[in-house]
C-alpha cells in the first residue's frame, strides 16, 4: 500500500515524508477505521519511507472469533476496501498561509505537518489521502466469502499456505 505522500490531502493539508517509525516498529497495528477500541484487523510489514512516499505491506489477519477481521479480509480480497489512512502525531503543524506564496507548498487552506510520528495506519473506506490505496493491481478474480460460516470464509488460513492465489500480503 502507498501509506501516505507529500501531497495535498482533501483538506489541504500536506505530511512531511520524513516518518518517525520508531513507535511504530514495536506495535504495527492495522485497526480498522481508527478504531482504538477494537482489536486490529492485521498487522503491517516492511514500512518504510522513500520517495516523498511511505509505504507498506498489510498482513490481514481473519480470526474466527472476530467477525470484523473476516469481513474486512474479503472486502480487501474483493478489492471493495482498498485504501488506508494513516493515524500519527507531528513534531510542529505549520499554517500553509504562512508560507511565502513563492514556497510550493503555499496555500490560503490547509497545514503542513512537520516530522510526523507514526502510531497506526488503517483499512479505512475513505481516507483522508486519496492517494493512500493498494499501490499494486491484481489480474485476480475476487473469491466470494461468505461471513456466515467463519470455518469456511477464512481464506488466509495456513491451509491455504501451499496454494496462495489470493494475492496477500498486499503491499
Amino acid at each position: 500500500f502507498v501509506m501516505s505522500d507529500a501531497l495535498p490531502d482533501r483538506a489541504d493539508d500536506i505530511v512531511e515524508q520524513t516518518w518517525d517509525l520508531t513507535e511504530f516498529r514495536a506495535n504495527p497495528v492495522a485497526p480498522y477505521n481508527h478504531d482504538y477500541s477494537a482489536p486490529p484487523i492485521g498487522r503491517w510489514e516492511n514500512v518504510r519511507a522513500s520517495d516523498g512516499v511511505l509505504r507498506g505491506t498489510l498482513i490481514p489477519t481473519p480470526i474466527e472469533s472476530y467477525p470484523l477481521s473476516l469481513t474486512v479480509a474479503a472486502l480487501l480480497e474483493q478489492r471493495v476496501l482498498r485504501t488506508v489512512s494513516v493515524g500519527f502525531r507531528p513534531a510542529a503543524i505549520i499554517a500553509r498561509a504562512s508560507l511565502p506564496e513563492e514556497d510550493t507548498r503555499y496555500s490560503t487552506r490547509g497545514s503542513v505537518y512537520v516530522r510526523p510520528r507514526l502510531m497506526e495506519a488503517s483499512v479505512t473506506p475513505m481516507p483522508m489521502n486519496p492517494r493512500a490505496a493498494l499501490a499494486r493491481s491484481f489480474d485476480l478474480e475476487p473469491v466470494a466469502r461468505s461471513v456466515k460460516s467463519p470455518r469456511h470464509s477464512m481464506p488466509y488460513s495456513s491451509s491455504d499456505s501451499d496454494n496462495d492465489t489470493h494475492g496477500f500480503p498486499w503491499s
